[in-house]
């Protein structure tokens, strides 16, 4: 054998089987060109994918640029479009204000000084409004300056070299991230300027009211009580008379009250009606302080408001009243009033005369009471509880306009009765009203 051929064999890895078969790896059998040639398609093909990853990730960030643009103009069309209702509201209260202006009457400007400040305020907040978001459009356009310039650096910055990508990718979220606090503090600074041009739509509202108001007053004549009330102005009419406005005092707000203006001449003021049971009088303090139901149907005007109504002039009481049977009749007296919170709205009542007998006299100079406010003499009971009504009571009553309503007209103590009338006897209607004396 050659030593050619001896070192040949001597390459081949021990067979410990002694076998003919040679081992199985191939690459004792390639040349070092074919290795050589291997080694280089590997390292193009890491390079190819290198480059591939490299485009997607360009791919993403371009993506995430032009998202950033996309943003910016829709958040400039919105501000359009809001810039636009802006205007549009602006031109409505000027269109508003100048139809005010064009209809009053001298005479209405004379009391509206103090609402045209108000309107003359309200055109100062819409200027300082549509000043604001043309400030805000500016700046707006600024920052879409800002942005362009920063993805131009972007798009520069890769070109020149790879490793700034992520530098670059920094500088995008800082810049979404102004982008968001910018459209926040936006958001926030129109929800203020939208709750401050409510406001002023709603002064102009309540200056509206407040002319119509006035303008009702001067066309029914401002009526001090139910003597000067015109029929042709009631918001409820009926046989006997209606629901009118009366102003007590110059420049009051009104006092929506029931006039009769039928009965011994027209002219009284129902505080107190029963008639049906439909109401409930069994109540609290404040509800016969500040009056509840209907000023057509069962009703209690309130002590507050007979108070206010009776303090400064002298008036006379009539108390009509009928029974189950259709017999009626009435109690007047000539001087009545009722005193104030501070007492408890003490009653007062002077000379009687009529049909029913006079059971209100033993009640005269009493406090009011209530089942939530006893304010009698007497410690010992609660007549408010025990005749389940609000009365100006006496240990306990000989009248119990307010007590509890039976259809049946049955004899109870804590039934709607008159002692002069028909003793306790349940009455069916009952109708307390004043008026001015002459």
């Amino acid at each position: 054998m050659s030593t050619a051929e001896t070192g040949f064999y001597s390459e081949i890895p021990d067979n410990p089987s002694k076998s003919n078969a040679l081992p199985a790896n191939d690459s004792i059998y390639e040349t070092p060109c074919v290795q050589q040639k291997k080694l280089e398609d590997t390292k193009d093909t890491t390079v190819r994918g290198g480059l591939i990853a490299l485009a997607i990730f360009l791919a993403m960030v371009i993506g995430l640029v032009v998202f950033g643009l996309v943003i910016i103009i829709q958040l400039q069309g919105e501000m359009r479009i809001m810039k636009e209702q802006l205007e549009h509201q602006e031109n409505q209260s000027f269109a508003r204000l100048k139809s005010l202006e064009e209809n009053a009457s001298q005479i209405i400007y004379s009391n509206l000084d103090e609402q045209q400040i108000q309107i003359n305020q309200s055109v100062e907040d819409i200027s300082s409004l549509n000043i604001f978001y043309e400030n805000l459009a500016m700046r707006v356009i600024q920052d879409s300056e800002e942005v362009n310039s920063k993805l131009t650096e972007v798009q520069i910055s890769l070109i020149q070299s790879i490793d700034d990508i992520s530098s670059v990718n920094r500088s995008q979220q800082q810049l979404m991230k102004l982008v968001i606090q910018d459209s926040e503090a936006f958001n926030s600074k129109f929800d203020e300027q939208q709750i401050q041009l409510n406001q002023c739509i709603d002064d102009v509202s309540s200056l509206n009211s407040s002319h119509q108001q006035f303008m009702k007053s001067v066309i029914q004549g401002s009526p001090k009580n139910c003597k000067t009330v015109n029929r042709e102005y009631a918001k409820i009419s009926n046989t006997t008379g209606g629901v009118f406005d009366i102003y007590p005092e110059l420049g009051d707000n009104p006092v929506e009250v029931y006039c009769d203006l039928v009965t011994d001449g027209g002219g009284w003021i129902v505080f107190q009606r029963r008639m049906d049971g439909t109401e409930d009088f069994y109540r609290g303090w404040n509800d016969y302080v500040n009056g509840f139901g209907e000023r057509d149907k069962e009703m209690w005007l309130g002590l507050e408001k007979i108070h206010q109504l009776t303090k400064d002039e002298s008036f006379e009481l009539r108390i009509n009243l009928e029974d189950f049977n259709g017999t009626t009749s009435y109690a007047n007296y000539r001087n009545f009033s009722i005193a104030s919170a501070s007492e408890n709205y003490t009653l007062l009542v002077g000379e009687y005369n009529g049909t029913s007998g006079d059971s209100l006299a033993p009640h005269n100079s009493m406090r009011f009471s209530t089942k939530d406010s006893d304010n009698e003499r007497w410690l010992s009971r609660s007549c408010a509880e025990e005749l389940r009504g609000g009365w100006w009571y006496n240990d306990c009553q000989y009248s119990n306009l307010n007590g509890v309503y039976y259809q049946d007209g049955r004899n109870d103590t804590k039934s709607v009765n008159w002692f002069g009338f028909r003793k306790y006897q349940a009455l069916k209607f009952t109708e307390m009203m004043f008026r001015k004396n002459e």
